[in-house]
């Protein structure tokens, strides 16, 4: 650090050599020579100096006016003819630190300059910490400002779920016990809707993980948007909501149960990429009428009466009355519908299991095979109204026998040439094979019959049994179509896929032969609404013509 000392004094030389003497440890001092009080100014702004010895005979007049750095030290070397008192005086003043006769020893005048310069040092090494310390405190400010911050976001995302911005099961615990306690205190009432998405899982598989999503979503949108604002809505775990009504009764609770069914059946759920239908079915309890003793029972009660409206029949609302009707809900027909979602459960996971197990071992035109044949049973299903059961078991097939078929045999499902007798003879006993393993699996009950008879041909040249006519289930005969359509319009290791006029003459061919006739004929109806296969409508009427005419 650079010392500065400024001396304005009439004997420069004397005092400079004085100075110069008594601060000789100093490598970086700089004594600099000013003959007024202007000068003294200048320079000290200048060099940022550190002490200024100033003769009083100079500018004693001027003292007032004298600028100074506030860090620099004042010597005054007064005259001998000021007296005591004087001096006393000026010592007081504020910028002079203290003030010395000319007569001075030069020990004393050295223990001067050398107190003044540590004091300076002092002075700067404690205004650098005292710089430090605000620096430091701005930070720690701002460091806790920003915990502060952070803490407030935690607790938002701690209290709501992540993908629907509702509130989650862990705050649906701690408000649930404040409502409840509260309304036992006030003797006032409270209600609780428990909602169930109907047929979520299934969404999930036909429509994708995404659209499911955007059903979770747009389903919380419709829930704030039908309720009051002091009404809690929670996602409760997969496709189940809970909205929390406090100071409502039962009759009250109803209504907004119903609006929001409404609100569900009447508007379809659309993300511009998909748009369906989506209904809920709704248990209610409340506090007066359910007379649950703990929080936790007033959701179990919620969750029995959504169980009864969803075996009922769906898209509905139930009402849990304990006080009225203590045996009012039907436990046979509940227990039914829980082990129904507990079995639909471990059939899907049993499902992800084997697609899993076969994942590897097709190829792309595989799995855009198994998409179109979906489809395929999705338009039949709409066709013949089929119930969601049925459908899905029809799906399920579908994906057992395709996974089967290439974790069996991939290398003669893939033979681009003619198989053998004794390959051909693999291949028909494959449904025996398949009716085997899904024996391992109670639940494919249904799905294995399908297996079993999804090859026979409806003129009775089919395998393993030649069943034929109506001795073959609807189910495999709608799968044998469905499966053998998409084969056709999906490109394949050893053929192209077949343009529209090739996929009306194979159809026309098949009917009366593999396929039931009059399944092709609503087949062709289906093309033509859905245009599936932009067929030229004369073109799919010709064929409709032609298989009518071979019917007789």
């Amino acid at each position: 650090m650079r010392e500065t000392i400024i001396i304005a004094h009439p004997r420069f030389e004397e005092a400079q050599s004085i100075a110069a003497r008594v601060t000789a440890a100093s490598k970086e001092l700089i004594i600099l020579h000013a003959d007024t009080c202007e000068r003294v100014s200048r320079l000290s702004k200048e060099y940022n100096c550190s002490m200024v010895l100033i003769d009083s005979s100079l500018c004693l007049e001027n003292l007032p006016d004298l600028l100074l750095p506030e860090e620099a030290s004042l010597l005054l070397l007064a005259l001998p003819e000021h007296t005591e008192q004087y001096l006393q005086q000026l010592a007081a003043l504020p910028w002079i630190h203290d003030v010395i006769t000319p007569s001075a020893s030069s020990a004393e005048l050295q223990r001067k300059i050398q107190l003044f310069l540590k004091l300076h040092r002092v002075s700067n090494e404690l205004e650098e910490c005292q710089n430090q310390i605000t620096s430091l405190t701005e930070r720690i400010t701002e460091a806790e400002q920003s915990l502060r911050s952070h803490q407030y976001y935690l607790d938002i995302l701690a209290e709501h779920d992540g993908l629907t911005g509702l509130y989650n099961r862990k705050h649906l615990t701690e408000v649930l016990q404040q409502e409840f306690a509260r309304a036992q205190r006030t003797k006032t009432d409270l209600s609780l809707l428990l909602l169930d998405i109907d047929h979520f899982n299934e969404i999930n598989k036909t429509s994708g993980q995404l659209y499911g999503d955007f059903v979770l979503n747009e389903m919380a949108a419709r829930l704030t948007s039908n309720t009051r604002e002091n009404d809690l809505c929670f996602r409760f775990g997969g496709g189940n909501f809970i909205v929390l009504l406090p100071q409502s009764d039962i009759s009250y609770s109803c209504l907004v149960a119903d609006k929001l069914r409404q609100s569900c059946e009447t508007k379809k759920f659309d993300n511009g990429k998909t748009s369906r239908y989506v209904t809920i079915s709704i248990g209610i309890a409340s506090l007066q009428e359910s007379m649950p003793e703990t929080p936790d029972q007033l959701i179990h009660m919620a969750d029995m009466a959504m169980y009864q409206a969803k075996a009922d029949g769906r898209n509905r609302c139930q009402v849990f009355l304990k006080k009225e009707h203590p045996g009012h809900l039907d436990s046979l027909t509940v227990l039914q519908e829980t082990l129904n979602r507990i079995l639909e459960k471990t059939r899907n996971s049993s499902l992800a299991s084997i697609e899993l197990l076969a994942r590897n071992l097709g190829g792309e035109s595989d799995k855009e095979h198994i998409r179109r044949a979906k489809y395929v049973i999705d338009l039949f299903s709409k066709r013949l109204n089929f119930s969601e059961s049925i459908q899905q078991t029809l799906k399920n097939s579908l994906t057992l026998s395709v996974c089967f078929r290439f974790l069996l045999h991939k290398d003669l499902i893939s033979k681009a040439g003619r198989l053998t007798p004794d390959e051909l003879k693999t291949i028909e006993d494959l449904p025996y094979k398949f009716v085997e393993l899904t024996q391992l699996f109670d639940y494919f009950s249904q799905e294995r019959r399908i297996l079993l008879c999804h090859r026979e041909w409806f003129n009775g040249k089919g395998y393993p049994e030649g069943l034929s006519g109506d001795e073959i289930p609807v189910g495999a005969k709608i799968f044998n179509l469905a499966d053998a359509l998409a084969a056709m319009i999906t490109d394949k290791p050893y053929r192209t896929r077949l343009s529209s006029e090739q996929v009306l003459q194979e159809l026309e061919e098949g009917a009366g032969k593999q396929w039931d006739p009059q399944l092709v004929l609503l087949l062709l109806d289906i093309l033509e609404q859905e245009d599936f296969l932009s067929i030229q409508d004369h073109l799919l009427s010709e064929t409709r013509d032609r298989i009518l005419n071979k019917l007789g």
